[in-house]
């Protein structure tokens, strides 16, 4: 599990869309969604296919720029949105196998935003009260889990106003992953990204660092690059 995992970060940190599909037909022949283990391996897989679909849909300047929802490529964000889909329906199914497990509900948390991102705010409310049950969880079993933690201040990011959310919040818990691990680059990554947060005041000096510190603790990772390059054309020094 740990070979496929790693093979699954290798591709999303390429940004090898080709490699996934490639990856696709592998994943499925050694894992089986009939358990817990081979569940989340796959609900990983789709979910880090998705994300890439729609990170190169939106492009990095969605977070600091009022741009359309689709941005850039729509056909992409309707791809990512087919891959959610696929992944929430295997983490639904590893929490039925073993309800509330630190295995499953960093990822469900994840995957679930990810799911909201594609909805509409009338479609998402469902989906709404399922992540804050499940974020709930996710910080009380794995409150020392970095992943978990994430996910959390993920969802508080993104719990618009407009939702009765206040993205502010996720600031202790941005604080909380590095502090489990300084070396967390989607930490870093994110962390940046709640500075440049459209519903609060843009802070490019306070975000920089973080985008500067993802990009060098994972060189590899094309959004943490492109993220930068992009950055430092819009706020340049």
């Amino acid at each position: 599990m740990n070979e496929l995992a790693n093979k699954i970060e290798e591709l999303w940190d390429a940004g090898d869309v080709e490699g996934f599909k490639q990856l696709e037909s592998e994943i499925k022949s050694k894992v089986s969604d009939k358990d817990v283990d081979g569940c989340v391996i796959l609900a990983r897989f789709y979910y880090r296919f998705s994300l890439l679909y729609d990170e190169k849909a939106n492009t990095s300047r969605q977070h600091w720029y009022d741009l359309p929802k689709y941005a850039e490529n729509e056909e992409l964000w309707n791809k990512g949105e087919e891959l959610i889909n696929t992944s929430l329906d295997l983490i639904k199914k590893a929490d039925k196998l073993s309800p509330d497990s630190p295995q499953v509900l960093p990822y469900y948390s994840l995957i679930i935003y990810r799911k909201i991102r594609h909805c509409s705010m009338l479609s998402a409310l469902p989906y709404m009260k399922g992540l804050l049950d499940i974020n709930k969880k996710t910080l009380e079993i794995g409150k020392n889990n970095p992943t978990g933690v994430l996910a959390f201040a993920i969802k508080e990011l993104g719990r618009s106003p407009k939702m009765g959310g206040n993205p502010r919040n996720a600031i202790n818990y941005f604080k909380k992953v590095l502090e489990l691990d300084p070396n967390h680059a989607e930490g870093h990554f994110w962390f940046g990204r709640f500075y440049m947060h459209p519903d609060i005041k843009s802070q490019p000096k306070l975000a920089s660092p973080y985008f500067e510190k993802a990009a060098s603790l994972n060189p590899r990772n094309w959004l943490y690059k492109l993220n930068l390059e992009e950055f430092k054309k819009a706020f340049p020094q």
